[in-house]
Formats: C-alpha cells, sequence, structure tokens
C-alpha cells in the first residue's frame, strides 16, 4: 500500500508517524478488496488538529475526517 501523510503547520515526529501508519494498517484486516493508496492530510489550527484521509481500492474510494487535540 502506498501512503501519504501530508502535514500543514506543524511537524509529524518519527514516533507519530510511525503509530499512524501502524493504525491505518489495521484497516486492511477489514477491507474487502486490497487498499492501493491512502493519502492524510493533518492540520493544526488554533490548537486543535483536523484529518482528512482518502483510501483508494480498486473500484472504491472512501473518505474520512476527524477532529482532537493530538495528532494521533
Amino acid at each position: 500500500m502506498q501512503m501519504e501523510i501530508i502535514t500543514r503547520h506543524f511537524t509529524l515526529s518519527d514516533e507519530q508517524r510511525e503509530l499512524i501508519e501502524a493504525a491505518v494498517e489495521k484497516l486492511e484486516r477489514f477491507s474487502p478488496r486490497p487498499v492501493q493508496e491512502l493519502k492524510m492530510t493533518i492540520t493544526h489550527e488554533a490548537g486543535r488538529f483536523s484529518a482528512d484521509a482518502v483510501l483508494h481500492l480498486k473500484s472504491h474510494d472512501f473518505l474520512a475526517k476527524g477532529d482532537a487535540m493530538e495528532p494521533e
């Protein structure tokens, strides 16, 4: 699976990136088809983090959004 994590207005540490990648890789267990690509953008604004992700399967795309106090 190709995974692209983009950050805006902050730098993601290696440990944080590994935690995010491990969580995303768990999603493959629940996928009916192989996951081809994941694109995630994490933005830090006003003390909050927001994330937008697109998971590409062979014939489907799944979109997700979330907000939190920490980037993980």
